[in-house]
């Protein structure tokens, strides 16, 4: 099979289709990601801080922003993701070693297949 494409458009046309507005690959986009969302897997992600480590246990508390109308990291997290505390024992010593209290750090929650 063979495609003779005049012009860049020509190729544009095909792949973002013939309607090349603003609004029209806004529409596309919201379309891409929506059918994105059908097969990727759930993912949740929290923002937690280590509050302190004693013997091979590590405890962990959420991100908090008591101000959430601040355009902050925290404050988005705070609006938009879990809360709580986790606590982890870890046998392994270089594992241990990884976290610092004080320290914030990314948990991400993935469904298990």
């Amino acid at each position: 099979m063979s495609v003779n494409f005049e012009s860049k458009s020509d190729i544009g046309r095909m792949w973002l289709g013939p309607d090349d507005s603003p609004v029209g690959q806004e529409k596309r986009r919201q379309r891409i990601l929506a059918n994105l969302l059908k097969v990727l897997p759930m993912t949740v992600r929290a923002k937690v801080t280590c509050e302190g480590i004693k013997d091979n246990a590590v405890t962990f508390r959420t991100v908090y922003e008591p101000d959430a109308a601040k355009d902050t990291e925290n404050a988005r997290f705070t609006k938009a993701t879990p809360w709580g505390e986790i606590k982890l024992g870890i046998d392994n010593p270089t594992a241990l070693a990884q976290f610092t209290p004080g320290k914030s750090y990314y948990v991400d929650f993935i469904a298990a297949e």
